[in-house]
C-alpha cells in the first residue's frame, strides 16, 4: 500500500486521517462535545434525541470511537448554542471565519472555553462584572 503525505494545516504537520479509524482532532471534538453538554445541563439522552441519534452512538462521539458528521456538529453547536470554534477548540490553530464570520482577534488559549462557560453560568450581573475585574486586574499585573 502507497504511503500517503503528511498533511499540514496552520503549518503543522498533522499524522494522515486514516478513514477507519478516528484522529486526534475527533477525540478531541468527543472531549469538548462531552463537556459542553454536562456544563449545559444536558444529558446524553437529552442531546442523542434532539440530534436524532442513540445515546450509545452519542456515547461513542463523545469518546472519539467513532466520527461525527459536520451536520451533526452544527447541529449540536445550535443546540448547545456554541460556535464551532467551541467545539474544535484545542484541535490546533484558530479556525478561518466562515461566512464572513468575525475571527477572534486574541489567540485563543485552552482554559477559554472554561472560562467562558464559567462566566456564562454566572447569572448575576454584578457577579460577573467583578470576576470581569479581577481576571483584567491579574492580567494586567503580568
Amino acid at each position: 500500500m502507497a504511503r500517503r503525505a503528511p498533511f499540514v494545516l496552520y503549518g503543522r504537520m498533522l499524522a494522515t486521517v486514516n478513514k477507519r479509524q478516528p484522529h486526534d482532532i475527533d477525540r478531541q471534538v468527543g472531549e469538548n462535545l462531552r463537556r459542553l453538554r454536562t456544563a449545559r445541563g444536558l444529558s446524553q439522552f437529552d442531546l442523542a434525541g434532539v440530534l436524532d441519534i442513540s445515546s450509545a452512538q452519542l456515547q461513542k462521539y463523545e469518546a472519539g470511537q467513532n466520527r461525527i458528521s459536520a451536520a451533526r456538529l452544527y447541529c449540536s453547536a445550535q443546540v448547545l448554542g456554541v460556535t464551532l470554534d467551541d467545539i474544535f477548540a484545542g484541535c490546533g490553530g484558530p479556525l478561518p471565519p466562515c461566512n464572513g464570520g468575525r475571527a477572534d482577534i486574541y489567540p485563543s488559549v485552552p482554559e477559554e472555553p472554561l472560562v467562558v462557560d464559567a462566566l456564562r453560568r454566572i447569572e448575576e450581573p454584578v457577579m460577573r462584572k467583578m470576576v470581569l475585574s479581577f481576571v483584567a486586574a491579574l492580567a494586567a499585573g503580568q
